[in-house]
């Protein structure tokens, strides 16, 4: 962001599906994750969360227009975990759960993706850390910690399956003009990561 702002592009960070403590995304993922009990409405509330993103993100855009916005996920996500919720709880397949998701999700004004940052970290040491701190802005235990490493695991293979080949059962998955997945390897720092990759990110969003 600092990299960004120095060159003289408005920046702006959004948290999806939310904004801020008041506001109704945020209410609509605590329901979405803590209070219904059909899977179902729960991946239609996880997109009316980011329908209403979407519309904040956009009102922004319009008055920024060369600027750049930063959400820690998106619709990605979405693709990832919510046919695998589906799948488990519904005893549907893979497949059709990816299919009936698909189907929600093309309703939604999707906006175009230029950057996807990929963070790719083994199952158990993203179970380990969820266990200690949920990095969720609602109290309690969230219901993806719960699930455990085999869930964790098939979520893991299913983000390198639709990063590797941009598609989910047919459907292209807009992963931006540039795809970065970032491994932390050989012991390196978040900064020794970062000097790594920040040539490839700044040259895809700043103007020539």
């Amino acid at each position: 962001m600092g990299d960004l702002r120095a060159a003289g592009v408005p920046c702006e960070t959004f948290y999806d599906p939310g904004i801020k403590d008041d506001d109704p995304c945020l209410t609509l993922r605590h329901y979405a994750r803590y209070q219904v009990r059909d899977p179902l409405t729960s991946v239609y509330l996880f997109c009316a969360a980011r329908s209403e993103l979407n519309y904040v993100v956009s009102s922004w855009l319009r008055f920024n227009p060369n600027g750049c916005v930063v959400l820690d996920r998106y619709m990605l996500s979405t693709y990832v975990y919510q046919p695998l919720k589906l799948a488990s709880d519904l005893g549907m397949s893979l497949e059709d759960a990816r299919r009936l998701v698909l189907g929600v999700c093309s309703a939604l004004p999707i906006l175009p993706v230029d950057v996807l940052i990929y963070l790719d970290v083994p199952s158990e040491l993203a179970v380990s850390r969820m266990s200690k701190s949920s990095r969720s802005v609602d109290s309690g235990s969230d219901e993806y910690e719960k699930r455990g490493l085999q869930f964790a695991s098939r979520l893991r293979a299913s983000y390198h399956e639709i990063v590797g080949s941009g598609e989910m059962s047919g459907c292209p998955v807009d992963l931006g003009r540039l795809v970065v997945t970032v491994s932390q390897n050989n012991g390196q720092t978040p900064q020794e990561i970062y000097a790594g990759y920040r040539q490839r990110v700044f040259s895809a969003l700043v103007p020539k």
